[in-house]
């Protein structure tokens, strides 16, 4: 916050007057003006360090079973998560403490939040930390977050074998096509957009093993005409179609895609015209 007031500097910051109320002890001259900015970027960076300590993430991962239930425990209440939401905003994107963060919460996304009976707007600044750090993500970590995200954790899935993420992309709420509202989960779909445009941007879909990334963008393919499928049968008038389909996702999973899923993709969006 001081180095904010002083200098519109991090998130949310802007030029709050440096001066007011500090008299002229803030520091007089380029020199002292330019010491004092160093000073308050290098204490702002070792507090960030210590929640990333205290959070388990790297470059101190490695806490195995203590280190999850910690992170976990703090995101499965709301608090917790605009905690992280403001450390993740605060974190240079490329920060390996940012893609760990990031990692964990698509893996368990479902249980601890998507799940939750929390509107788009409560949960989209948590949404938009996570598609920030997704966007500096090293290659490697997209496939991973990409697998948390359509198979969950690793002790616990959604219905039919979907993590809960995955599920909800297609059925946020009962009725919520019924109702006139898109059968699409905004979160959801912004973190899948968000990991199949940073693949796309890296050239490939990911290191490691190809077969699970097919693997799991079938899954989201599949979980998509199922949303599609809904939209279909909910009667919403084809005036609003073009307000409620996932024209982003679209965009973004078609590179990623068989020409046969291509082909199940194209025939259901006709269906809805």
């Amino acid at each position: 916050r001081m180095l904010a007031a002083r200098f519109g500097a991090g998130p949310g910051g802007g030029d709050l007057g440096g001066d007011a109320g500090g008299g002229g002890s803030w520091g007089a001259g380029e020199e002292a003006s330019t010491w004092l900015r160093e000073d308050l970027e290098a204490r702002r960076g070792a507090l960030l360090e210590g929640v990333c300590k205290e959070l388990f993430l790297p470059p101190q991962a490695g806490g195995g079973v203590e280190a999850e239930l910690i992170f976990l425990w703090i995101v499965s209440n709301r608090r917790g998560r605009k905690l992280l939401e403001r450390f993740l905003w605060r974190l240079p994107p490329g920060h390996p403490g940012a893609g760990e963060a990031t990692r964990r919460s698509c893996g368990d996304l479902g249980r601890q939040i998507f799940s939750r009976a929390e509107s788009a707007a409560e949960q989209a600044g948590f949404v938009g930390a996570l598609v920030r750090a997704v966007s500096e993500m090293p290659r490697a970590l997209v496939g991973e977050c990409l697998t948390g995200f359509c198979r969950g954790g690793t002790d616990q899935e959604g219905e039919k074998g979907r993590s809960e993420p995955l599920a909800r992309l297609a059925d946020p709420a009962p009725g919520a096509a019924a109702a006139g509202g898109a059968p699409f989960h905004e979160g959801s779909l912004a973190i899948a957009t968000a990991l199949l445009r940073r693949a796309g941007a890296l050239g490939a879909a990911a290191t490691g093993d190809t077969a699970v990334w097919a693997a799991d963008v079938s899954s989201l393919c599949s979980a998509l005409l199922d949303g599609l499928k809904v939209l279909g049968a909910s009667g919403v008038p084809g005036a609003q179609l073009q307000r409620v389909l996932p024209l982003d996702l679209i965009r973004a999973l078609l590179p990623q895609l068989s020409d046969a899923q291509r082909g199940d993709l194209r025939n259901a969006l006709v269906s809805l015209q």
